[in-house]
């Protein structure tokens, strides 16, 4: 009887570095969101209140509105990155999963660019 590895049929991918650096750049966006989330809740609760044109105003401050693009857009990438995960763990037919992620992924770069398009014009617009 002859014993084959499973690794000698089938050619050498690369699934255990792109698992490792999908981890590595969950935890950065996990990081990096820690400090972006106190700096957002704290400016939306400031301006919760406030009239429309005081919250304009707010966010036309380009560290306001450079704080606020950036945790929309990096909760944006860690919530894709969890889904794809939650999708590859739990979907098990392959056209179902690719179909699956693909329109996540269309619908994150849709929202990504609705974000960077309201916050220029947030930014650029005259009160």
């Amino acid at each position: 009887m002859i014993f084959r590895s499973s690794k000698a049929s089938k050619p050498s991918s690369n699934k255990g570095a792109e698992s490792t650096s999908h981890w590595i750049s969950q935890r950065l966006t996990s990081i990096l969101l820690i400090p972006l989330s106190i700096l957002f809740v704290f400016n939306f609760v400031r301006v919760i209140d406030k009239p429309f044109a005081e919250v304009i105003l707010t966010f036309q401050h380009p560290f306001n509105n450079l704080v606020a693009v950036l945790f929309l857009l990096i909760s944006l990438w860690h919530y894709r990155q969890g889904i794809e995960v939650v999708t590859e763990d739990y979907v098990h037919d392959l056209r179902i999963r690719n179909i699956t992620l693909r329109i996540i992924g269309i619908i994150c770069w849709f929202l990504a660019i609705v974000v960077i398009y309201s916050f220029v014009t947030i930014y650029i617009r005259e009160v």
